[in-house]
């Protein structure tokens, strides 16, 4: 198999398991697992349920955000 598919697959694969790790943290504690840490000079935005790198956007602050306002619509969190 090809390398680049194989760290694809695992790549997405780590994001979906980590994702649902921070999701079931959000709902125990109805607050944003997401934040944003600097590494090496980078901004990234991690999970706390998960403790994974998401990614390194041009605006981390704006992008945790919209991806806690996702995460409360999904759990149906006010």
């Amino acid at each position: 198999m090809n390398k680049q598919l194989i760290e694809k697959y695992l790549g997405e694969s780590n994001r979906k398991s980590a994702y649902k790790e921070d999701l079931s943290y959000a709902k125990k504690y109805k607050k944003n697992p997401f934040y944003v840490d600097e590494e090496d000079g980078v901004k990234y935005i991690f999970g706390m349920g998960s403790g994974f790198s998401y990614s390194s956007p041009i605006n981390p602050k704006k992008e945790v955000e919209k991806m806690w306002k996702e995460m409360k619509n999904k759990l149906k969190i006010k």
